[in-house]
C-alpha cells in the first residue's frame, strides 16, 4: 500500500474499514480458567479480526496495540482475547510473534459486516454522549445489511425472536439493544409488535450514520504531524524489538537444549568460575595464572565436544540478528539510523 489513506486503513486508524463476524462463530463456546461459557464480545471482536484478515496462504498481522486501537480495546482485554483464542483452538501463531491464523469453525462462511467506525463513534443518548456496545453494534450491524439491501427495501421485517437466534443473543439483550438504538434515533420501529414472536417493521437512520461516519473518518486522518510521528516511531521500536526477541528467543532454546547435558553444563559452570579467578590473577599477577588458563581450555574443549555430540555449534548459541548492521537495534554504530527498516504497506508483510 503506498498512500497515506491506505496506511492508515491498513494499521485500523483511518476507522474506514469492516470487519466479518462469521455467524457460526457467534454462538461458540469456548473455555477459560476451567470454566465454559459463550463466547464474549472482545473475543468474538478479535476472532473475528483474525478471520477477516487471514487467509489460506497469509496470516493476519495485528499487533495487540492496533488490534485496541482499531476495536478500542485496551492491551490486557486483547492480550486475555487472544490466549483464549489459542487455547481453544480458534486461532493459531503465524511464522511472527503478531501473526495469527484463523483455525476455528466458521460454518457455512456466512457472516455479519461491521463497519469498524462504529467502536468510536458516540451518540445522544438522553443528556449524554455514549459508545454504542459491542452487542449493540452487532444488533445495528444486522438491521443495517437489510435496510440497506436494495432488494428487500429500506426497512426490515422481522421480530425480536428472529434476531436473538440469528445472533445468538438472548432476547433480552435484543429488547435492551433496541431500546438504546430507538433513544439514539439510529433505528425505528413501526407496528411494535406486542411479544417478542411477533413481526415489526425495523429502519435505520441513514443520515445520521453517514454523518457519524463522514466525523470520524475525518477525525482519524486529521491526526497532527506529531501525533502521527510519534506513531511512526512506535511502529519503528515495535519491529526491531520483534525481531531481537525472535532471534533472543531462538538462542535462548538453543542455549536450553545444550544444558540439559549434565556434561556441558558442568563444563560452562567451570569456564564462568574460571573466567573470575583468571580476571584477578591478571590483575595481581598470581603465579596460578596458566595453570587456571589450561583448565578453561579443558572446560571449552569438553564444551565443543558435548555441542557437536548434540548437533550444536557454538554460532548456534547467539543470536542471529536480521540486519548485521545494526544487529536489529535500528542504530548504526556512528549513531544513525539504518536503511533496514520498511514500514508496513512498503515491502513489510
Amino acid at each position: 500500500m503506498a498512500n497515506a489513506a491506505e496506511k492508515l486503513n491498513r494499521a485500523g486508524r483511518s476507522h474506514s474499514g469492516f470487519v466479518r463476524i462469521p455467524y457460526a462463530l457467534m454462538g461458540q463456546r469456548v473455555t477459560r480458567g476451567g470454566q465454559t461459557r459463550k463466547i464474549g464480545g472482545a473475543q468474538l471482536l478479535v476472532c473475528s479480526a483474525i478471520y477477516s484478515y487471514s487467509s489460506e496462504d497469509k496470516a493476519s498481522d495485528f499487533t495487540y496495540r492496533e488490534l485496541g486501537e482499531r476495536y478500542r480495546l485496551s492491551k490486557s482485554s486483547v492480550t486475555r482475547t487472544i490466549r483464549t483464542a489459542l487455547e481453544n483452538n480458534l486461532a493459531e501463531r503465524g511464522d511472527k510473534v503478531y501473526e495469527y491464523q484463523f483455525t476455528g469453525d466458521a460454518g457455512d462462511k456466512s457472516f455479519l459486516l461491521v463497519e469498524e467506525w462504529l467502536y468510536h463513534a458516540t451518540f445522544r443518548i438522553g443528556d449524554v454522549e455514549k459508545y454504542l456496545t459491542k452487542n449493540e453494534i452487532v444488533v445495528l450491524s444486522y438491521l443495517i445489511s437489510f435496510c440497506r439491501n436494495k432488494k428487500r427495501g429500506a426497512a426490515f421485517r422481522g421480530s425480536v425472536r428472529h434476531i436473538a437466534r440469528r445472533l445468538h443473543l438472548s432476547p433480552t439483550t435484543v429488547t435492551k439493544c433496541m431500546t438504546t438504538l430507538y433513544a439514539a434515533k439510529l433505528a425505528f420501529c413501526r407496528g411494535r409488535a406486542k411479544n417478542l414472536y411477533d413481526l415489526a417493521t425495523y429502519s435505520v437512520n441513514d443520515k445520521l450514520l453517514r454523518e457519524k461516519r463522514e466525523e470520524i473518518v475525518k477525525r482519524a486522518k486529521g491526526k497532527s504531524a506529531a501525533v502521527r510521528s510519534a506513531d511512526a516511531r512506535t511502529d519503528r521500536e515495535r519491529y526491531y524489538a520483534g525481531h531481537r526477541c525472535m532471534a533472543e528467543q531462538r538462542a535462548e532454546q538453543m542455549n536450553t537444549r545444550a544444558r540439559a547435558d549434565f556434561a556441558y553444563r558442568e563444563a560452562e559452570k567451570k569456564s564462568r568460575e574460571l573466567d573470575v579467578k583468571i580476571g584477578k590473577s591478571e590483575v595481581l599477577n598470581l603465579p596460578e595464572l596458566a595453570d587456571l588458563r589450561k583448565e578453561q581450555e579443558m572446560a571449552k574443549r569438553i564444551m565443543a565436544q558435548r555441542l557437536k555430540a548434540m548437533n550444536l555449534t557454538p554460532d548456534d548459541l547467539v543470536p542471529h540478528w536480521t540486519c548485521v548492521k545494526c544487529s536489529d537495534t535500528g542504530f548504526l554504530p556512528d549513531g544513525r539510523m539504518c536503511s533496514c527498516y520498511q514500514p508496513k504497506g512498503e515491502g513489510r508483510s
